[in-house]
């Protein structure tokens, strides 16, 4: 590992894996992960390069849980917002709304809207010099903003009183920290919210027909990395991958400047590491059957025989999906005991790495 802030690094490769973590103690400590997508939006910032960066987080508006997405412009901002949201942001519009102004900015978006930036940008001018780096997170399904309002009723949490949520984490363990209007926090266990979302509890429509989940649109990508090395490791890594030569650049600055230290992982390596769950998100074929089976609309495409665990893995999750579109279904969904729905998003990870 690359390590010594004032050696040289060695050069990365465009479309190359990479593991590290932001050698700043601070930035590490308000990242869920590595704070990788921090340590460049602060390097970015610092050298002049943007003059803000558009990010995203959940707040309560209203007495509602809301997704933001807006701009930060300083060191202060870029912690205060740091972190996993695991929902569905509006960072599209929020793009938009930077076509008529004169700011170079940084965007950190979804897989999906890193590639309708990349469509924005190409057909507008105006906002293809405003958007100066795309930074895409890794991802396998976000969901909508009432997954966290319905969790927090669950647990007693009024949403009205909600001013932040954070996800602070380990590898497995770890937690959500649910910040109130009053400066309390309030811990729920990461696992425990996580295995609603496995399960597919309010799942963003989009994400039930996605086969994008490593930002390839991006101009660098950025992700968890779990496998029992890893795991192993005293500081949480993220992986990174530059995706062009702009992102190729920062990366290179990052490393050469001490920002970060990182290792070589592959994209070959992580395929073959993760290649049964790949091969299980990347195919529509078991979807198809699964959502036919289900009662589910998707986009049409045929419906052909596929891996039975795997259907049977999207059954379980679209059974999840219909009952959260419901009141009814979302009385009973958060009736049941804890345990069942653990159980359920274990089953669903289960059989999708068969």
């Amino acid at each position: 590992m690359n390590e010594d802030p004032s050696g040289a690094a060695d050069a990365l490769a465009l479309g190359e894996m990479y593991c590290g973590y932001a050698n700043d103690a601070e930035v590490r400590a308000h990242a869920s992960s590595g704070g990788i997508v921090s340590a460049i939006l602060l390097d970015e910032l610092e050298a002049g390069a943007i003059d803000a960066a558009l990010v995203s987080w959940i707040a309560s508006e209203n007495g509602q849980i809301k997704a933001v997405s807006g701009l930060v412009e300083n060191r202060g901002g870029v912690l205060a917002e740091a972190g996993s949201a695991y929902v569905y942001t509006p960072v599209i519009d929020a793009v938009r709304d930077l076509e008529n102004t004169n700011r170079r900015v940084a965007v950190v978006a979804l897989p999906c809207q890193a590639r309708g930036i990349r469509k924005l940008t190409e057909k507008r001018p105006n906002l293809r010099r405003n958007v100066v780096l795309v930074i895409g997170l890794f991802c396998r399904g976000a969901v909508g903003p009432e997954f966290y309002e319905d969790l927090f009723r669950k647990k007693g949490i009024d949403p009205g009183e909600v001013e932040r949520v954070k996800v602070a984490r380990g590898h497995v363990g770890g937690e959500v920290r649910v910040v109130l209007r009053d400066g309390r926090i309030v811990p729920l266990s990461f696992f425990g919210m996580n295995a609603y979302r496995t399960s597919g509890v309010h799942a963003h429509s989009g994400c039930l027909h996605c086969t994008e989940h490593l930002a390839e649109d991006a101009d660098i990508s950025v992700g968890d990395i779990f496998t029992p090395e890893y795991e192993r490791r005293e500081i949480k890594h993220s992986c990174f991958i530059p995706r062009t030569e702009a992102g190729r650049a920062i990366m290179q600055r990052l490393a050469e400047s001490g920002r970060i230290a990182f290792e070589f992982f592959g994209t070959q390596r992580y395929r073959q590491t993760f290649r049964k769950i790949e091969a299980f998100s990347n195919a529509l074929d078991a979807r198809a059957l699964a959502a036919k089976l289900t009662g589910v609309r998707l986009p049409p495409h045929p419906v052909r025989f596929c891996h039975p665990l795997h259907v049977l893995s999207w059954m379980i999750f679209f059974t999840f999906f219909r009952l959260s579109r419901t009141s009814w279904g979302r009385r009973m969904l958060y009736a049941l005991p804890p345990i069942t729905v653990k159980s359920a998003a274990i089953l669903v990870k289960g059989l999708s790495k068969t």
